[in-house]
């Protein structure tokens, strides 16, 4: 048999170096593609599960100043979570935003306009363990600056609840 000549095909066999070279692909290709898969994993750093802890810090009429409401919202989790919304509703009572106070407006979008609930969205993410301080006043769209007052404040990111809280004030 020349060297020209070819054998049929049932009689062919894989060269060992034909075997060596696919498998060497093969080992290179497996890891390339597990890290494909594994990037979105990573990728989701703002953690739309994280936990926050919300504590009212001040709760008070202020006279012609409103409704002083200060609640400290802290990320207890270990991964940073993404934009924070508060929505804080005020019960028995209806009230619109007013003012900032402490300089809040640095890290807190302005309300959009409109009263119970109002809805304020953080301007950035809350990294593991930091801390962010929404302060304003509030005032009533009818009746006194005074009297008792109760309503609750809830923290999310991603459309997830992430924490709350309640106040009451006299």
């Amino acid at each position: 048999m020349s060297a020209n000549q070819h054998l049929p095909s049932e009689a062919r066999s894989i060269s060992r170096r034909s075997l060596v070279k696919g498998a060497a692909t093969v080992a290179w290709t497996v890891p390339a593609v597990q890290l494909v898969s594994a990037v979105p994993a990573f990728a989701g750093s703002n953690d739309p599960t994280c936990s926050c802890v919300l504590t009212i810090e001040k709760q008070q009429w202020t006279g012609n100043a409103g409704f002083h409401l200060k609640v400290l919202v802290v990320n207890t989790s270990t991964l940073p979570c993404g934009v924070v919304t508060l929505t804080i509703e005020f019960d028995g009572r209806e009230l619109t935003w007013k003012s900032w106070s402490d300089k809040t407006d640095r890290d807190w979008n302005t309300p959009s306009a409109g009263s119970d609930p109002i809805t304020v969205v953080s301007k950035g993410g809350l990294g593991a363990g930091k801390t962010i301080l929404f302060s304003a006043h509030f005032s009533p769209t009818s009746g006194p600056e005074s009297g008792a007052l109760t309503g609750s404040v809830v923290a999310s990111s991603g459309g997830t609840t992430t924490g709350s809280t309640t106040f009451s004030a006299k």
